[in-house]
């Protein structure tokens, strides 16, 4: 099992195909701009082993790498983003996916517990996803997460439902349970020293131009 922190460098097909699979879930256009990589996003890969394609991916970003203020954010048009914490404290999840194969899997629950540790270490307090407001699968995965509904705004004339998670009471669990090494790409290196310098003193973090280095 492999989980790889990084930039969407070297994986803009990768990233492109899951985004086209939830796109076309959420009813939004599986050939628009929202299958786009995004430049200011960190992803999380979840392969069977480091030469292997992605099985899963999760995808997110801070609020104050893409917006000057919350009011300039779409997803403010579901809530005043503003009363709940700093730009810097939250982020947004715009993709997790796994393949029908590994849907109950160690890897898929590797892949989530490695998301709220990431962006905890990183200095993420709070997180907001959202979903098609007729998705009932993907708000009941919410609402089992313990997230609270917010409210919603719309992308391409279909409502969407925001969610929010506070990540305090999850993040110790989700420490506890990280058994595997998440290896960080070079590429993300800048962004993550930025807003956490200690991020690679943990002992399940590593870059893998320092295992090369060793190798």
């Amino acid at each position: 099992m492999f989980i790889k922190l990084c930039r969407a460098t070297d994986y803009e097909d990768v990233i492109r195909d899951f985004r086209r699979e939830i796109c076309g879930r959420l009813g939004l256009n599986p050939n628009g701009p929202g299958i786009q990589p995004l430049p200011h996003a960190l992803y999380i890969f979840a392969c069977d082993d480091s030469h292997a394609r992605p099985s899963g991916m999760a995808e997110f970003f801070f609020y104050d790498d893409v917006f000057a203020s919350f009011s300039a954010s779409i997803y403010n048009h579901a809530c005043d983003l503003s009363r709940i914490a700093p730009m810097h404290e939250m982020i947004h999840v715009r993709s997790v996916i796994i393949d029908q194969q590994h849907r109950n899997s160690k890897l898929f629950l590797h892949l989530s517990v490695s998301l709220i540790t990431s962006a905890w270490d990183l200095g993420a307090r709070y997180m907001t996803a959202a979903t098609s407001t007729g998705y009932d699968y993907i708000l009941g995965l919410h609402k089992t997460a313990g997230m609270t509904r917010l409210g919603t705004f719309v992308v391409d004339g279909a409502p969407q439902q925001l969610s929010l998670l506070e990540l305090e009471p999850v993040a110790a669990r989700a420490q506890r349970l990280r058994r595997k090494t998440i290896q960080t790409d070079y590429s993300a290196r800048a962004a993550i020293d930025r807003r956490s310098p200690a991020f690679f003193s943990s002992m399940n973090v590593e870059t893998l131009r320092e295992q090369i280095a060793s190798a």
